[in-house]
C-alpha cells in the first residue's frame, strides 16, 4: 500500500548547500517525490533572524510514517545538522502530512506551507 506524504524543509543557514543534499537524498529514498519553488519566511521563536528557505514536497512511499519521519531526521543528519542545533538550522525537515493524518497542524496552517500545497496541485 503506498501512503501520501507531505514534508517541508527548511533551513537558515547555508540552504544552498544544504538543499542540495537533502534533495538528493530525499530523491534516492522517494523516487516520486515533487518539490515546490519554496520561499522565503521570517523565522518563528528564535533568536536568530536570519530568513528562512523553506520547501514543500510530497512522495508516495509504502513505508509506515515512523520509518518515514526516522529517514528524514537521518537526512537532516546527513546535511550537518546536529541535536545542539536551536538556532543555526542547516535543515530541518518535518512529516506534515501522512495519508490524510496531519501531524503538524500548526505548521500545516501556515502560508508558505498552503502555497507550496497549491503549487504542487496544479
Amino acid at each position: 500500500m503506498h501512503h501520501r506524504c507531505l514534508i517541508c524543509c527548511g533551513s537558515n543557514t547555508d540552504y544552498e548547500k544544504s538543499f542540495e543534499v537533502a534533495r538528493q537524498e530525499l530523491q534516492a529514498y522517494f523516487p516520486t517525490i515533487r518539490f515546490s519553488k519554496g520561499e522565503f519566511t521570517t523565522p518563528h521563536d528564535l533568536e536568530n533572524q536570519n530568513l528562512f528557505f523553506n520547501q514543500i514536497a510530497q512522495f508516495e512511499t509504502s513505508l509506515p510514517a515512523e520509518e518515514v519521519e526516522m529517514l528524514l531526521k537521518g537526512i537532516e543528519h546527513t546535511c550537518g545538522r546536529s541535536i545542539d542545533d536551536k538556532e543555526d538550522i542547516c535543515m530541518d525537515i518535518d512529516l506534515l502530512r501522512y495519508d490524510k493524518e496531519i501531524l503538524r497542524e500548526d505548521d500545516y496552517e501556515r502560508p508558505y506551507v498552503q502555497n507550496g500545497i497549491k503549487e504542487l496541485k496544479e
